[in-house]
């Protein structure tokens, strides 16, 4: 009986680790360019304040870029804090919220309302985003 329950126990999910802080850098500050760029060519200001300007209580997607950069650029992010695990947690966390962060704004820019003359350089942010977001996804590796 317990070897049958063992046996149909579903697979651990996968654990995914993120390294290399210098491409990670890299990565999300095209992400917080292609964020400004897109705010400068809507023609929604809602949209553009969801972008680029943060009220109280609600911090803007440009914001929540800038402070995830800095915190990946900083000393507990730096390579001579990493304990003896596979990766370092505290970057490894920034870079997987910079990912989540990303994917909402790939979410926005694809709904983002432009004046006609505008729409190919629309269509060049999305490729950047999402040149810029596998790049990130491929800095995670699994451990289990």
């Amino acid at each position: 009986m317990l070897a049958a329950l063992i046996a149909t126990r579903p697979p651990k999910p996968p654990v995914f680790f993120y390294t290399n802080q210098l491409v990670a850098a890299t990565t999300t500050f095209t992400c917080i360019t292609v964020c400004r760029r897109a705010a400068f060519i809507t023609t929604s200001l809602p949209v553009r304040y969801v972008l680029s300007l943060s009220l109280p209580g609600a911090e803007s997607i440009l914001d929540h870029l800038n402070r995830l950069y800095y915190q990946i650029i900083n000393s507990p992010s730096s390579d001579a804090n990493i304990i003896s695990l596979p990766s370092d947690p505290y970057l490894s966390n920034r870079i997987a919220e910079v990912i989540s962060v990303v994917v909402t704004l790939t979410g926005v820019l694809a709904t983002l309302p432009v004046a006609s003359a505008g729409t190919a350089f629309k269509v060049r942010l999305q490729v950047e985003l999402a040149a810029a977001l596998t790049v990130l996804r491929s800095l995670g590796t699994i451990v289990n």
